[in-house]
């Protein structure tokens, strides 16, 4: 057990070595990294309140001591990437590579709050082919591709009652007056007509998105 925490020790900080002298890109790590460090670590803390009902306090402390030093260096590695991946958000347009499972829905996440920020400043609007509804953006979690900002803005609604939504799974094709089509991809974010937001949050495919504002 001992030479397995010392193998993670330096796993990671081999990792923050690399990730330090690649500046302009991540470094490579697996996809499920940060996966399997927790689930060592989580190991770890296991054995540590094992160690504490045994009263083999020295040996617990020890331990203890241990899994602060993986957690630091595993927080100075997240903190290293995130501040690239910020970067990424706002001026990378091309496929970013090497990220994990959860920089990948980070990066999504962040996207698509930068692209909403500045449709709010610069009110701009587009009309999704498929419903209308003007829509913000639509990115894939899984692999994350380039989003576009075209002419996109939020129009205050002359009649119904439009509320932020963000889809949190696939509609699916859905008939609407007009002849038109609804068909929604997960983490689409757009303004909904109050009727089909309210038929489509009783389904689970979407849910509010509140911003909140400051007072003057």
């Amino acid at each position: 057990m001992k030479r397995t925490r010392k193998n993670l020790l330096r796993k990671i900080e081999e990792k923050k070595i690399v990730e330090k002298k690649n500046r302009s890109e991540l470094a490579a790590i697996e996809r499920s990294f940060y996966q399997e460090v927790m689930n060592e670590i989580e190991e770890m803390q296991i054995e540590m309140i094992t160690l504490s009902k045994k009263e083999r306090m020295n040996e617990a402390m020890r331990l203890n001591l241990e899994l602060d030093k993986i957690r630091k260096s595993l927080d100075e590695l997240i903190h290293l990437r995130i501040r690239k991946i910020l970067m990424f958000s706002t001026w990378e347009d091309g496929e970013i590579k090497n990220m994990t499972n959860e920089e990948m829905i980070l990066y999504s996440d962040l996207k698509n709050a930068v692209i909403a920020f500045e449709n709010t400043v610069l009110r701009k609007t587009e009309k999704s082919e498929d419903s209308g509804a003007e829509m913000y953006s639509s990115s894939s979690i899984q692999q994350p591709s380039e989003i576009k900002n075209e002419d996109i803005m939020i129009e205050k609604s002359k009649g119904e009652r439009k509320i932020f939504a963000r889809v949190i799974a696939p509609t699916g094709r859905i008939a609407l007056p007009g002849d038109r089509v609804l068909n929604l991809k997960k983490e689409d974010i757009l303004y909904l007509p109050e009727k089909i937001f309210n038929i489509l949050v009783k389904r689970d495919k979407v849910e509010e998105i509140r911003i909140l504002r400051k007072n003057v």
